[in-house]
Parts: C-alpha cells; sequence; structure tokens
C-alpha cells in the first residue's frame, strides 16, 4: 500500500481527477442525447476545475519529481512519481 501522506494523498487526487476528465470527456464524444451531453460537459468541467484548483499543492510539493510521463495528453504538466 502507498504511503498515505499529504503530498501522495494529492497526487492521487490529482490523478483521479485527470482520469476523470479522459472519461468524461470520452463520453461527451460518445451521447447521443442532449441531456446526456450536459451531464457529461459539466461533470467533465467540475473535473477541470478541481484539478485547476489542486495544481498549485502538487507544484508545492512535487516541484522537484515532475517530468513528463503520460498525463500531458489529458492537460496535465506531468506524471508525479
Amino acid at each position: 500500500m502507498p504511503q498515505l501522506t499529504y503530498p501522495n494523498c494529492i497526487r492521487r487526487l490529482y490523478e483521479s481527477e485527470v482520469n476523470g476528465e479522459a472519461i468524461y470527456s470520452t463520453l461527451l464524444k460518445a451521447a447521443k442525447a442532449e441531456r446526456d451531453r450536459y451531464y457529461f460537459a459539466t461533470l467533465l468541467q467540475l473535473e477541470s476545475e478541481t484539478k485547476a484548483w489542486l495544481q498549485p499543492f502538487l507544484f508545492r510539493y512535487h516541484r522537484s519529481r515532475l517530468h513528463g510521463a503520460g498525463l500531458e495528453a489529458h492537460g496535465a504538466p506531468g506524471r508525479v512519481t
């Protein structure tokens, strides 16, 4: 089990927001009904705003450990290891 520290929890939360963005973006593209597009777009916006809110905390605790290994495709600055 990974160590449960504040910086690790922020990293995991940020990564979950990136994954959520990818999921809701895909669902939005596949949605057929207007109501479904509205719901998926709203959830996508929530994921994006939460990710933006977490970035200052992520950079504060992981600045020296960021490198580009996969999350950039979803708008992230790089995967935190």
